[in-house]
């Protein structure tokens, strides 16, 4: 029976250690801002990457966490390299530390050129938010 245990708890440790390398291969660090006290701030995260093929360069997935400060997010607009535009809702109250979930990008793996956060910083907060974004490619197994 101890074997058993040792066993299984060795291969769920090798799952879980392989399944943070990969993840790490296709989470890519977009930007950051600052998100001010004003209700309904915009602020742009802008790509400097360019993307030169949408299947090899691209992402299908955003990501927002909330480096410092208490945030208000309601939506983000993303803007593709090919001038495409979507508006994906998050409505979503962020503490410091806290993240979103895995926002998936309409159409797929996309070229990204510019993502605005539509979101102010919760008047509780001290300090003004930092808002980090990132992106992500995977077979949708975020």
């Amino acid at each position: 029976m101890k074997r058993l245990t040792i066993f299984v708890l060795a291969i769920t440790a090798a799952l879980f250690t392989g399944t943070e390398a990969i993840l790490a291969q296709y989470i890519k660090y977009l930007g950051s801002v600052r998100l001010s006290y004003a209700e309904n701030d915009i602020d742009i995260v802008k790509v400097y990457d360019k993307c030169l093929d949408r299947e090899r360069d691209g992402f299908d997935g955003i990501r927002i966490e909330a480096k410092q400060g208490f945030a208000d997010i309601k939506k983000v607009r993303v803007t593709y390299q090919n001038g495409d535009l979507d508006y994906l809702e998050v409505r979503e109250d962020f503490q410091p530390g806290s993240n979103s979930r895995w926002i998936y990008l309409e159409g797929g793996r996309r070229c990204i050129d510019s993502i605005a956060i539509l979101g102010d910083t919760d008047n509780r907060s001290p300090n003004p938010a930092i808002i980090e974004v990132f992106a992500g490619r995977q077979d949708r197994n975020y």
